[in-house]
């Protein structure tokens, strides 16, 4: 309804603007100009322009952020996450407290679960964490080093955590910086061990190796539980988004921080979809009634992360393409008009000796001085414009000048070849027919 009328409004508007001005035109002073061949002046042709122009002005700013908004995904879909994205398959699964009561119970399921799932074929690695990479489930907690004086309780550093079994690093290609892996001797009986990120050891060990430092949580101070033992680093992961900056981190054995709810990864060695039929038997085989939650690629979880950006960037593109098809039927109707109410002039032009390719020159130049001055008012706007994209672009500008200059360029571009089909029939005139006409 909002649509009707508003292109009702619209053509009525354009409609009575242009009969109103004829209706009070000097009927003298049309046929003194129609005597003279001037069937529109130099200041009518400006005004027929200034459509065009603004619709070339209004399709920069559009293309200029769509733009803007495509190379912030390229670039976002480019970042290096800290694993390996590709042939990953994971799902979530949440034990029941009634029936898993005691971490006993959740250990043993577990264990189970990836033996029988790393046993399957074509899956080359098997893993479990309790938070997964661009997930919703995140948070701080503060700790203690055993190596430096212990804080207050509003002191405290933060980190985030994660418990995963030792195989989940493989399986999901978090490299190793220094130490080793968790492994199957890091059980509930053995010391608490922890692994850290680079971000961790970069900021509290900047000029020694963090291996064999003591950690503990700040919870953890008030009870007689061991300090927990540093024995590897690995590399920065990419948690809380592709554009977020890795904070401290601290891995944990999943035996020694039970958690009954656990995202298991599996690394195939084709597409990871095609292991979902094999993944839910093995689940299924050891306790039939639990449902797999959250079934995915690794893929889709990193293209639904960038899902804002995406949304901006086609919606953005979608609007610039009408723009751009708006704007290349406005310059066509009005040099086409051009041509037709200069086709003595073209006439005469062409009977003096005026070569057909400079005909075509006339016509297309026109068009894109209408693009040039489109380029400046609309480059003029979008630089004022595009700063409210600035929190969704990530790595590029809002005022970007290669952005700006291609699209630029792209309209100029539009514009001349728009200008093209009415030169092509400007350069076609006959001028003994054109005199004649006249």
């Amino acid at each position: 309804g909002f649509a009707i009328v508003i292109s009702v409004l619209t053509a009525l508007a354009f409609g009575a603007l242009p009969a109103l001005k004829v209706g009070r035109r000097n009927p003298q002073e049309a046929l003194r100009e129609e005597a003279a061949g001037l069937i529109a002046g130099v200041t009518r042709r400006r005004v027929h322009s200034v459509p065009v122009v603004s619709q070339l002005a209004l399709s920069l700013v559009l293309l200029i952020g769509s733009g803007l908004m495509v190379r912030s995904l390229t670039n976002l879909l480019r970042v290096d996450a800290g694993y390996d994205r590709e042939n990953i398959f994971t799902f979530q699964l949440s034990l029941p407290g009634t029936r898993y009561s005691d971490s006993g119970r959740v250990l043993a399921f577990q264990a189970e679960l990836l033996e029988r799932l790393g046993a399957l074929p074509g899956v080359e690695a098997v893993g479990a964490v309790d938070k997964l990479p661009l997930g919703t489930r995140w948070g701080c907690a503060g700790f203690a080093l055993g190596d430096r004086p212990l804080p207050g309780p509003m002191d405290a550093p933060c980190s985030e955590s994660r418990a995963a079994s030792p195989d989940y690093f493989a399986a999901m290609g978090i490299a190793l910086r220094s130490g080793r892996y968790f492994s199957s001797a890091d059980d509930a009986t053995a010391l608490p061990t922890v692994i850290i990120n680079e971000s961790m050891a970069r900021q509290f060990w900047p000029n020694e190796s963090p291996i064999g430092k003591r950690f503990k949580w700040a919870f953890e101070l008030a009870g007689e539980r061991p300090w927990r033992t540093v024995v590897g680093v690995v590399e920065d992961v990419k948690h809380r988004g592709l554009n977020v900056k890795a904070l401290p981190e601290v891995y944990m054995p999943h035996t020694q921080a039970v958690d009954r709810r656990m995202s298991y990864v599996a690394r195939t060695v084709g597409d990871p979809k095609s292991v979902f039929p094999l993944l839910r038997r093995e689940v299924h085989t050891i306790d039939p009634q639990l449902p797999l939650r959250q079934a995915r690629s690794m893929e889709e979880i990193v293209a639904q992360s960038a899902a804002a950006p995406r949304y901006a960037a086609q919606l953005l593109g979608a609007l610039a393409v009408v723009g751009v098809l708006l704007s290349v039927i406005g310059i066509y109707a009005v040099l086409a008009f051009y041509v037709a109410e200069r086709t003595r002039e073209i006439g005469i032009r062409m009977a003096l000796g005026a070569p057909r390719n400079g005909v075509v020159r006339l016509v297309v130049v026109r068009g894109v001085i209408m693009a040039v001055l489109a380029v400046g008012i609309g480059a003029l706007a979008a630089s004022w414009l595009t700063p409210v994209l600035s929190e969704l672009l990530f790595e590029v500008s809002a005022t970007d000048p290669t952005t700006f200059a291609m699209m630029s360029g792209l309209i100029v571009a539009i514009a001349a070849m728009a200008s093209y089909l009415p030169a092509r029939r400007a350069a076609r005139v006959d001028p003994i027919i054109a005199l004649r006409n006249e």
